[in-house]
């Protein structure tokens, strides 16, 4: 009768790299800067954990470039 709706759920790694990757993609960050998991985890208000996760990945994929 009723059919199995599947809901996703985004982690807080994934809305970090949504929204860091976002930002670097339309300059509103701009990827040569320095910036820290600690300043990103205060614009962001998370912890650290899932912002070196996005960063990770970001890396991973050249968006941005560990110093």
């Amino acid at each position: 009768m009723f059919e199995k709706i599947e809901i996703k759920r985004k982690t807080l790694a994934s809305i970090a790299y949504d929204t860091i990757k976002a930002g670097i993609v339309s300059g509103e960050i701009n990827n040569s800067l320095s910036l820290s998991e600690n300043t990103l985890a205060k614009i962001l208000n998370m912890s650290r954990t899932p912002i070196r996760e996005a960063i990770k990945r970001l890396e991973a994929e050249s968006y941005l470039k560990s110093v």
